[in-house]
């Protein structure tokens, strides 16, 4: 599963690469959210792989760095989504207004913010991720155990969940919705033009 996601991040990542759309001012947004899909992937996929290779063995800077990049990874891709969703919102509903947000500089700076925020907020990852041994005895052999355990496990990941559920969930709820209110309106404005006009003739 994870191999297919990130072949599809790397398609994705080469779609928005074409001329046509790497003019919209969403683009820059849709490669990043193709970026962080494909590493997401590759990490769960080192996670995998290493676990039947190796075995439940883990060293301590193994264990922060796989599941601290793992996390910044999929937080970045869902605050990447939330972004290109607030482009399309003022794109469409305040035509005449967003003019900024397809300036370059603006692109690049609201990029550097959220890779910048999401590795901030991920840090407790470094901090709080241990090695938990264990003995497990089977055919008369003794053999130790290694899991990679998070510490203070439920407000941890509360934090994680508000950061990276929660908060692009409502932020994504309100601008489908503003998005939506913007469709009908320039419909029902387009429609009575339209009427307007047939009715002059």
């Amino acid at each position: 599963i994870h191999s297919i996601g990130l072949i599809g991040g790397i398609f994705m990542f080469a779609v928005y690469l074409q001329p046509s759309l790497r003019r919209l001012s969403v683009s820059i947004y849709f490669r990043c959210v193709a970026i962080f899909s494909a590493l997401e992937n590759i990490f769960y996929i080192f996670f995998i792989t290493r676990e039947i290779i190796q075995g439940p063995k883990w060293s301590l800077l193994s264990c922060k760095l796989t599941f601290y990049l793992l996390n910044v990874s999929s937080s970045c891709l869902v605050w990447f989504e939330v972004v290109a969703g607030f482009d399309r919102c003022l794109t469409i509903v305040f035509q005449h207004k967003s003019k900024f947000i397809r300036n370059r500089l603006f692109q690049r700076i609201l990029v550097i913010f959220i890779i910048f925020y999401n590795f901030s907020t991920n840090l407790t990852d470094l901090i709080f991720y241990k090695i938990v041994s264990m003995t497990k005895n089977r055919f008369n052999k003794t053999d130790v155990i290694q899991f990679c355990q998070l510490e203070n496990e439920n407000i941890l990941f509360l934090i994680s969940f508000v950061n990276s559920s929660a908060i692009p969930f409502v932020l994504m709820l309100i601008l489908t919705i503003i998005t939506f209110i913007g469709v009908l309106k320039a419909h029902k404005k387009v429609k009575s033009s339209i009427t307007t006009e047939h009715a002059a003739r």
